[in-house]
């Protein structure tokens, strides 16, 4: 089974900054028609070097935490991100947006740090799923301590033929969207494959 931090893709964006991984988040995903797509994060987003060098010295130097900061404003120029503001100890306060047209492939947060993936597949299906990262990697993110505490919801019109949500849209889906809680990196990564009509 997929550890639940495998949905994080965590690759290194700048050497000095390190790789961004989410902590506290509330996401929302609509995939209505099996061409069109939005999708949003509201919460944080965490530089595992930080942590690091916190575990190491027991705090960022004033150095460090000017380079961290700085990031913020190259966070901001990136596609989708209405808001990105450091808040200290190698942590952003983000809050991002993404809509379109389902085209090729779709990675979201961006592409070198992306959470989850969208990919329209043959046959008017499409697949939302995680992207893995190397077991060691997880191993060295738990013990740097980092937590992830979020909720996704997923609303869509089309057939859902597998899936892995905690809780599902009642009412014949009238009501209510698909969730995933997400409060350990021992949980299941979500997935879903979805149907739509030609």
């Amino acid at each position: 089974m997929k550890k639940l931090i495998q949905l994080f893709s965590c690759i290194c964006l700048l050497s000095l900054v390190g790789c961004l991984v989410p902590g506290e988040f509330i996401s929302n995903i609509e995939i209505e028609d099996g061409q069109h797509y939005k999708i949003d994060y509201e919460g944080t987003i965490i530089a595992a070097l930080a942590k690091s060098q916190i575990k190491k010295n027991g705090q960022l130097s004033e150095k460090d935490n000017r380079i961290f900061k700085k990031y913020a404003a190259k966070l901001k120029k990136k596609p989708g991100f209405k808001k990105a503001e450091y808040i200290g100890d190698g942590s952003y306060q983000v809050s991002c947006f993404s809509e379109g047209v389902l085209s090729d492939k779709f990675d979201f947060l961006t592409k070198k740090t992306n959470y989850i993936s969208i990919n329209p597949l043959p046959n008017n299906q499409v697949e939302i799923i995680g992207v893995g990262i190397k077991q060691k990697e997880v191993v060295k993110l738990q013990e740097l301590g980092i937590k992830i505490n979020g909720t996704i919801n997923l609303k869509t019109k089309g057939t859902v033929l597998k899936h892995n949500a905690q809780s599902t849209p009642k009412f014949g889906g009238f009501f209510g969207h698909y969730t995933w809680q997400i409060k350990s990196v021992d949980d299941p990564a979500p997935y879903m494959l979805i149907q739509f009509e030609k």
